[in-house]
């Protein structure tokens, strides 16, 4: 084979790799968009937290077996992954920074309003870019730049729609405590992306790997600190107690829930930017979850839903079709 074809092929198999990574973008904002929807429909108030996040878990490490081994690669990925020590860790360290993420979330949420804490927390995008340059050297244009915070005013502009304030015996102290909470979590997030990234790419583990080792490692850390902020006092170990409020249904929310865990791990993989992707897709489901709320209640969809999903639109475009340019070499005379 020529070496033209071969870069040929090689361009096609990029280009079909890149398709799929905007189609799983596609799917998870609608799994976004969704999810809250479908948690409100078939979770009971009585269900406990602890209890989703680790039958979460569990699905994301049964779906990632199952594509491991429909590839035919289950044990061949698992050696490597033993082998390489260093990228055990950088699949670790995410699932661990994402446990104290949901702890400092457990901080803004108990001393700040709704809307202070999701429009602080639309500052992941920032934080995501920014890690994505310092552990991958990866830029952003100016238009990036722009589509970046124009996503950004998008998901705050949202957010602000709930009209909430801060209470009224919420302290300054306590509400600068709980938004520095907040900013600290979306720039965990940004950062476990980022080394999730580093994962997939510099030491070429695959996404479903990726996703099962996360949730191995995640899962008993994420649930005890859901327990212990959600349920202090009881044990953890009473799984009966734990699912008492189960049904059939609950599976639903959970399975649409570990589906989007692999659809990161796949954006993240096939697309260059792919942890900035991620931030696109869940701010459009955000979007999309106020659109299907108000065409369930049949009532008219409010302009400023429109106009952030305009936004969101508009901003991905820019930022697809705006990469930085790189500097032209110099010739050596």
């Amino acid at each position: 084979m020529s070496t033209r074809a071969r870069g040929t092929g090689a361009d096609a198999a990029r280009a079909r790799s890149r398709l799929i990574g905007y189609a799983c973008c596609v799917a998870l904002a609608a799994q976004y968009g969704a999810q809250p929807l479908l948690v409100r429909a078939f979770v009971r108030t009585e269900v406990s937290r602890a209890s989703l996040v680790l039958a979460t878990e569990a699905s994301k490490a049964a779906l990632a077996v199952a594509m491991l081994c429909a590839r035919g690669s289950f044990r061949d990925e698992l050696k490597r992954s033993v082998a390489h020590g260093r990228g055990v860790a950088f699949a670790a360290l995410p699932a661990v920074l994402y446990a104290v993420q949901n702890v400092l979330s457990q901080y803004g949420y108990a001393n700040l309003d709704g809307v202070s804490f999701n429009c602080l927390n639309q500052s992941k995008l920032v934080s995501a870019a920014l890690f994505v340059y310092v552990f991958s050297g990866v830029r952003q244009s100016f238009a990036q730049c722009v589509a970046l915070f124009g996503v950004m005013g998008a998901g705050i502009g949202l957010s602000a729609q709930g009209g909430a304030s801060s209470p009224s015996d919420a302290t300054n102290e306590r509400y600068a405590f709980g938004a520095l909470a907040v900013c600290a979590a979306s720039a965990l997030s940004g950062l476990s992306g980022a080394l999730g990234q580093v994962a997939l790419k510099r030491h070429g583990k695959s996404a479903p790997m990726l996703t099962l080792e996360m949730a191995i490692v995640g899962a008993p850390v994420v649930v005890l600190t859901e327990y212990y902020f959600n349920q202090p006092g009881a044990s953890i170990f009473d799984l009966g107690a734990l699912f008492e409020h189960w049904n059939v249904f609950v599976w639903i929310p959970v399975c649409t829930a570990a589906v989007a865990g692999l659809l990161v791990g796949e954006i993240t993989k096939r697309l260059e930017q792919g942890v900035i992707a991620k931030g696109f897709a869940v701010v459009g489901g955000l979007v999309l979850t106020g659109v299907c709320q108000s065409a369930m209640t049949r009532g008219q969809v409010p302009r400023a839903h429109l106009v952030c999903l305009l936004v969101v639109l508009v901003s991905v475009y820019v930022h697809t079709v705006s990469p930085p340019v790189e500097p032209k070499k110099r010739k050596v005379v």
